[in-house]
Order: C-alpha cells, then structure tokens, then sequence
C-alpha cells in the first residue's frame, strides 16, 4: 500500500468513526427525527391507507416498510397519485432524488395536513382518519 492509499483509508476511517458509513447506514438517515417517527406511529402502518414518499428506498431499507414513490417530473398531470383519495406523504428534505415532483407541485393540487414537522422532513395526511 502506497503513502496515498494509507493517507486516503485513514481520512476515510475518520470520517466514518466521526460520521458513520455514507449512505442510508449513515448518522443522517439513522438518528433521524422523521425516520424513528415512521419506525413508531402506529397509525402509518395502516394497511387501507398508502404511503407515498420522495425517498422509497430509504424507508424501505432503514424500516423495512413499503411505500410508494410520487410522482417522477415527467408525470402525466392526470396521474393515479392524484386520484387518490386518502393517504400518508412522508417527505424528506434531505433527499436527493430530483427526479420526482416537489412538494409544492403537491401543495398546489392537493389540500395536505401537516401532521409533523422535523429538521430533516415532514410527514402529511390527504384525508386522513385518526
């Protein structure tokens, strides 16, 4: 191993012990507010209720559960997403996906409830039972 590699595995090694390990195992995603949130209420594990989401893949590998991804930029502005009547929209503001629509293409079209508001996101309610 050269001076560099040594140098490059010992800042990485650092940065982990600091940070955690990049990505969804990551000190951002895993002692956030939103996501023990998700891991704990009840009333989002409704089965008659969908949950859709800007980070699909991260709540499905944190928390193991499913949830459904809105819409991608070049939706049909008739798409299914806003024919539903009733669900969950958990949104994370540090999500990276710029792919799908912003929250406020949503706002715009549909009347939310802001249920919880976190530092790293927010969870919302279209038409929700409690």
């Amino acid at each position: 191993m050269g001076i560099y590699e040594l140098y490059a595995a010992k800042a990485r090694y650092y940065a982990e012990s600091g940070y955690g390990i990049p990505g969804y195992t990551g000190d951002s995603w895993n002692k956030s507010e939103l996501v023990n949130v998700i891991k704990k209420w009840p009333v989002i594990h409704q089965k008659n209720t969908p949950l859709y989401t800007n980070a699909d893949e991260a709540i499905y590998f944190i928390t193991g559960m499913h949830t459904v991804t809105v819409p991608d930029l070049l939706f049909n502005p008739n798409s299914s997403f806003f024919k539903v009547k009733r669900y969950y929209l958990i949104w994370f503001n540090n999500s990276d996906n710029d792919e799908v629509i912003s929250l406020n293409d949503i706002v715009k079209r549909e009347k939310l409830i802001k249920l919880y508001s976190f530092k790293d996101g927010a969870i919302y309610c279209l038409n929700c039972a409690f």
